[in-house]
C-alpha cells in the first residue's frame, strides 16, 4: 500500500480466515526456494504430510458460511470435548497440542487441527498479543523431549487450557 513489500507469509495469514491461511503459509514456506539446505525430496515429502494433515482437515468443514448460532454451539462443543480429553491425559504430546487448540480457539473463535498446522499455531504464538508469553514458553517446553519438570509443566500447561477466557488466561500464567 504505502510502497513497503507485504511478507507473503504475514499476508496468506490474514488474508483467509482461521487455519486456512495459516495451512496456505505452511504450504508457501514448503515450496519456496528458502530452505536450499534441506535436499529437495525432504522437503518434497514435508509438503505431501502437510497437505494429507492440512487439506483432510479442511475438506470435512463446509466452506460456507455457517450460521454463528450452529458456529458457536460447535466450538463450545468441541472445547467440552476436548477439556475432557485434557482431564484424563498425561500424555505430554497429546496435552501440548490439545491446550494450542483450545487457546487458539479463545483468542480467534476459530478451531484448528491436524498436528503440523497445530505446530504452526504454536509457532505463531509469540506474535499474538492476547497470549502471554510465558503460555507460549510453557508449551514450547513441554513440546520439546526430555524436560526435567515435566509433571508439574504438564498440570499447568493444563492449566492454560481450561481458561474460559483471554483475561483467566492472562492472570493464570502472572
Amino acid at each position: 500500500k504505502n510502497g513497503t513489500p507485504r511478507d507473503p507469509l504475514a499476508h496468506l495469514e490474514s488474508l483467509f480466515p482461521g487455519g486456512i491461511g495459516l495451512g496456505l503459509s505452511r504450504m508457501w514456506s514448503l515450496c519456496s526456494e528458502k530452505d536450499m539446505e534441506e535436499e529437495r525430496e525432504d522437503r518434497l515429502d514435508a509438503f505431501q504430510r502437510h497437505l494429507q494433515d492440512v487439506c483432510l482437515t479442511t475438506v470435512g468443514i463446509p466452506f460456507a458460511i455457517i450460521d454463528k448460532k450452529n458456529e458457536k454451539r460447535l466450538l463450545a462443543d468441541r472445547r467440552q470435548a476436548l477439556l475432557h480429553v485434557l482431564e484424563s491425559s498425561f500424555d505430554k504430546e497429546q496435552v501440548w497440542m490439545i491446550v494450542v487448540v483450545l487457546i487458539y480457539q479463545l483468542v480467534k473463535s476459530s478451531s484448528v487441527a491436524g498436528k503440523l498446522t497445530i505446530q504452526e499455531v504454536l509457532a505463531h504464538f509469540g506474535r499474538e498479543k492476547k497470549i502471554p508469553q510465558v503460555v507460549t514458553e510453557a508449551l514450547l517446553k513441554l513440546q520439546m523431549n526430555g524436560c526435567s519438570e515435566s509433571d508439574e509443566l504438564l498440570s499447568r500447561v493444563k492449566t492454560f487450557g481450561s481458561a474460559k477466557n483471554t483475561k483467566a488466561l492472562s492472570a493464570l500464567s502472572g
